[in-house]
């Protein structure tokens, strides 16, 4: 099984069946669907997981028929989350770069754990030299902030 960096997984857990679909970024073109796996959704009752087990047999079941599909070994998966037991916040975190250095990877985690984010969706990256959709590692800047969604 080859290991590409480029494929995008996305995976839908529902309360019947779990789905995960595998993409290439074509660049100037729609994307090509490489490969499909669907497994019954074990472990899951009206949106909400019963059994963690269960439920991530199920989601093995159904990257490891989209990897057999593609041919290629998945690494990340985007996921979606919904459901009425969902509940979302935002929260922001700002820090200084001491001695007007490029942010580090340590600068990340700091204004992240100042955001009070652990482990959750971050939304934007931000600082004196502008806004950007991702961390922004080795960046000169002055103060760094992240603006994030908290999923509870």
């Amino acid at each position: 099984m080859r290991s590409r960096g480029n494929a995008i997984v996305g995976l839908d857990i529902g309360t019947t069946k779990i789905c995960a679909l595998a993409a290439d970024p074509l660049e100037g073109e729609p994307m090509k669907i490489t490969g499909f796996g669907m497994a019954k959704s074990d472990g899951i009752s009206k949106g909400v997981v019963v059994n963690i087990e269960k439920t991530v047999r199920s989601i093995q079941h159904a990257v490891r028929e989209c990897e057999l599909m593609s041919g290629t070994q998945i690494r990340s998966i985007l996921a979606g989350i919904a459901g009425q037991h969902i509940m979302g916040r935002n929260s922001h975190g700002m820090v200084t770069v001491h001695n007007n250095r490029t942010v580090s990877e340590e600068d990340i985690h700091r204004v992240i754990e100042a955001a009070q984010a652990e482990g959750q969706v971050v939304l934007t990256f931000g600082g004196s030299a502008g806004r950007n959709f991702r961390p922004i590692a080795n960046v000169f800047q002055e103060k760094f902030g992240v603006e994030t969604v908290v999923a509870t």
